[in-house]
């Protein structure tokens, strides 16, 4: 009876650091996921242009003006005062060689590609996703084309490299298309013509 005592004690301890030792390799909060981001987001750091840096840091100024706002009001003044930071420190809206991450890829019902960039810290870059909100913009991306052919071949999540121009607006400085002042500060969404991408290798 003390023998196999002890068998089923040795085989309940294995067991516990066995799963213990899975626990800490992997799976969503793990540390391999959390080094991996961590490295992702160092080496997005180092690789951004200093047009793409200037553009980031304008925009992360808004989302903080937002949150400290001690009321809707002041909330409300953090939308200029970032159109203005955005203007001043990137005048060109011409994005060359930015990087991002992969965060949507569809097509609208014409066929034509629909695709969303992440720049970190809740900052997008994207195409319109209908013909009628994209009439005199074309940032839809045509079937045809060499981008087209470029963007279908990539994956959610996939790390880019990517080129294209934004559009001039009097609220944002650049055309921004969320429906709400939350939205429009806390996760930005800025309308793209993407001229080129590529995956980082």
């Amino acid at each position: 009876m003390k023998k196999l005592f002890w068998i089923v004690c040795g085989v309940a301890a294995l067991g516990w650091m066995l799963g213990d030792n899975s626990k800490t390799k992997s799976g969503p909060g793990g540390s391999v996921s959390a080094v991996r981001a961590q490295a992702t987001a160092v080496s997005f750091t180092s690789l951004m242009p200093p047009s793409q840096t200037s553009f980031v840091q304008a925009v992360r100024q808004g989302q903080a003006a937002y949150q400290a706002g001690a009321n809707e009001m002041a909330k409300g003044a953090a939308r200029p005062a970032r159109a203005r930071d955005i203007c001043s420190a990137f005048q060109s809206g011409r994005a060359d060689r930015w990087v991002g991450t992969v965060y949507g890829l569809s097509s609208n019902n014409d066929g034509k590609g629909v695709l969303t960039i992440h720049l970190g810290d809740d900052i997008y870059v994207k195409t319109w996703n209908n013909s009628l909100s994209d009439t005199g913009s074309n940032t839809l991306i045509e079937p045809s084309s060499q981008l087209f052919a470029s963007a279908s071949s990539l994956s959610k999540g996939q790390p880019v490299v990517f080129s294209g121009s934004l559009f001039r607006d009097k609220t944002d400085c650049f055309r921004e298309s969320s429906m709400t002042l939350s939205g429009s500060l806390q996760e930005p969404e800025f309308i793209m013509k993407f001229t080129d991408i590529a995956p980082i290798q």
